[in-house]
This record gives C-alpha cells, sequence and structure tokens, in this order.
C-alpha cells in the first residue's frame, strides 16, 4: 500500500489548506520559498522560473588564466615560506619542508593543466 505524506498549512487568518508531498513542494518553490527570501531582504539568484533545474553554463574560457594566478600564488608562498626557514625553529622547519614539497608538486600539476588548456 502506498502511503502519501500530506502537509497542513495555516495561514496567518487561521485557515488551513492540506497538500500532498508534490503539491506542497510545487507551492514551496513557486510561492514559499521566493517569499521568505523577500522577508529575509535577500534575492534569491537561484530562482530562475523559466528552467528552475537548469544549473549554470560552463565557462572555462578563463581557466589558463586561474591557473597560472595559482601558480604564481603557489610560488610566493613557496618563496616565504624558504625565508621562514631561516628563522623557524626546529620543530617548524621539518613542516615547512614537507608543505613546500606538496607546493612543488602542485604547481607541476598546474603546469600540466595549463598544458591541457592549451591542447583544448
Amino acid at each position: 500500500m502506498k502511503h502519501n505524506k500530506h502537509f497542513k498549512i495555516v495561514m496567518l487568518d487561521d485557515q488551513s489548506y492540506n497538500y500532498d508531498a508534490i503539491n506542497f513542494m510545487n507551492i514551496f518553490h513557486e510561492i514559499i520559498h521566493p517569499i521568505s527570501y523577500i522577508l529575509m531582504g535577500r534575492e534569491d539568484k537561484s530562482l530562475n522560473h523559466e528552467y528552475p533545474h537548469r544549473s549554470k553554463p560552463d565557462d572555462r574560457s578563463d581557466n589558463y588564466e586561474k591557473l597560472q594566478q595559482k601558480v604564481d600564488d603557489t610560488l610566493a608562498n613557496y618563496a616565504e615560506a624558504k625565508e621562514r626557514l631561516e628563522w623557524a625553529p626546529e620543530h617548524e622547519k621539518d613542516q615547512i619542508e614537507q608543505k613546500n614539497a606538496r607546493r612543488k608538486e602542485a604547481v607541476d600539476e598546474f603546469k600540466d593543466e595549463m598544458q591541457d588548456e592549451i591542447q583544448e
């Protein structure tokens, strides 16, 4: 036997309405959800009433630039950590060296991804 969940909505004027799960979700997404955002003073950018379940288009036009920025940032962090090695306490030096080794690996991976972006 199939059980349908029912929901009861009580309005401000004490009128109540019963809905099955599907109708309740439709009402929630079309009426209650947008109103809650308005009441909170926020705009709901996820509401797209024409295509409610459509994701944003995949824009990879600036992937190369983003990867280059990651490489630059990682190399800058590597250089700062290398300078810190000179005055860091002994117990931190090993951690810094391990982290810099991971940074080198990350830079290599970023560069591989950049090559992939050039080839596409």
